[in-house]
């Protein structure tokens, strides 16, 4: 597998060729650049077999990761294709960065290891790494989406890289226990197969959506292992109204708005942002 060369494929998965693509208005484009034959490191490179648990946006892009940095790579997936979340992403049309990406848009204990990953790979580190996999993309006030706005080319691509990359996927495999072997081996199983690897990364999302395996097994597997697990809360949910008769024929319409909560008279909180309107609330 070494000194071989990556597969090619078109530039741009959106029909219309990278360089073609106007630039200017509300909307900007993003040119793919000449791509050059990925070379896989021959020396100097210790190469070990890992697994990621889960092939969601995050398997899939561990998986990436760690197969150009030359270790060979199993994904164990639950359902039978990866990537399903994926396609349900901004509406279809997968909004995959934001211009305004930083610490202060998130919540939790630690904020100096966020500042610390988004310094590592920020939102221009996002662009150039669906550039270089083939995928055009553009920027609408402030979001990044693939520049044909169909959330399944996002998808082609991150699954054509991990083709091009010899990862193996093996489908239909809920992951039950990962446990440490005497050898210093992993070994992973499902109640009816089981695997060693050198390494493994659970990437089983969280609890936002059971129907595509983000059910939360995830953090049981990690508590097995002896890591601690911050209690999980929602964190994006619709609010309903009671009186639903004025939404009915609004519903559908997005609107930059500031949203301000009271509670006992006195208001405890308030944020901006995009607001959708629906039959049933906001």
């Amino acid at each position: 597998m070494y000194g071989a060369y990556r597969q090619t494929r078109p530039s741009s998965v959106s029909g219309q060729a990278a360089d073609s693509f106007p630039r200017g208005g509300s909307q900007s484009a993003y040119k793919v650049r000449n791509r050059q034959p990925y070379l896989k490191p021959a020396e100097h490179q210790r190469v070990f077999i890992g697994a990621g648990v889960g092939g969601g946006a995050a398997g899939m892009m561990s998986a990436i990761t760690a197969a150009k940095e030359g270790a060979q790579v199993t994904i164990l997936e639950r359902n039978d294709r990866v990537g399903k979340k994926i396609l349900q992403t901004g509406n279809g049309k997968c909004n995959l960065g934001n211009r305004a990406l930083s610490v202060e848009c998130y919540h939790g204990g630690d904020l100096e290891w966020i500042r610390d990953v988004l310094e590592h790979f920020d939102t221009e580190d996002t662009i150039r790494f669906f550039q270089s996999i083939g995928l055009m993309v553009k920027e609408k006030n402030g979001y990044l989406y693939p520049v044909c706005e169909q959330a399944a080319a996002v998808l082609d691509v991150l699954r054509y890289e991990l083709q091009a990359l010899g990862v193996e996927i093996q489908y239909q495999c809920k992951i039950t226990k990962v446990e440490r072997l005497a050898s210093g081996k992993l070994q992973v199983s499902d109640g009816e197969k089981t695997w060693q690897f050198d390494a493994v990364i659970v990437t089983c999302g969280g609890k936002a959506a059971p129907a595509t395996g983000s059910d939360g097994s995830g953090f049981k597997i990690a508590k097995k292992m002896g890591h601690t697990c911050i209690p999980s809360v929602p964190a994006l949910v619709q609010l309903r109204c009671q009186e639903t008769d004025l939404l009915k024929g609004i519903a559908g319409v997005r609107a930059d708005s500031e949203i301000r909560v009271f509670c006992d008279g006195g208001e405890i909180c308030r944020e901006r942002g995009e607001l959708q309107l629906t039959d049933y609330g906001i």
